[in-house]
């Protein structure tokens, strides 16, 4: 994501209709993508970006120009998956494998051994781990966030974070050697 000109997020600030509809232009792609790590739903995910939306309104009086605007939007889109998943943690049909209405995004780039992994391909593994596993490994291989930061936002200790990492990675690496056997 490119960063917005500053006109875009001054006039945003004011709250000005064309420049907020340019700045939610500038985010929804990079926002979007985000979310397909974490839900199944297309619905539930453009809810999410549209929440975090409102948030990002709502804090740009708090964003410093001099600052990426991508690394503190990031934050704000994260922050808002992770309240979501708190909120929804008794009632995990929101992240649960039960909507798998988009699990054909596992496709095969081709029959040859050597074909490059698509990013389909490593959604579609991504959204067949559990689901704390996978927002563990979210955070922590793709957020960057630290064992301490994921044990504080998905209320778990250090050490099972790294346990999910750990069964992450051993199951994305069994999918892909299962998946490389078929090519």
């Amino acid at each position: 994501m490119q960063q917005p000109t500053n006109d875009i997020i001054e006039r945003s600030r004011k709250r000005e209709r064309q420049a907020l509809s340019d700045l939610y232009d500038h985010v929804f792609p990079f926002w979007y993508a985000m979310t397909k790590r974490y839900l199944f739903n297309k619905e539930d995910r453009e809810t999410l970006v549209n929440n975090a939306f409102i948030k990002l309104v709502d804090s740009l009086n708090n964003y410093d120009s001099n600052g990426s605007f991508e690394a503190w939007s990031r934050v704000i889109m994260r922050n808002v998956i992770i309240d979501e998943y708190r909120r929804n943690k008794t009632r995990r049909a929101f992240f649960s494998e039960d909507k798998l209405e988009e699990q054909d995004t596992l496709k095969h780039a081709s029959n040859n051994a050597d074909a490059a992994f698509e990013t389909e391909e490593l959604e579609g593994y991504l959204m067949r781990l559990p689901l704390v596993t996978r927002m563990a490994f979210n955070l922590f291989a793709i957020e960057g966030l630290s064992h301490k930061e994921i044990a504080t936002s998905l209320s778990i200790s250090e050490g099972t974070s790294k346990w999910h990492i750990s069964e992450a990675r051993r199951q994305l690496k069994a999918m892909i050697e299962f998946n490389q056997s078929l090519r």
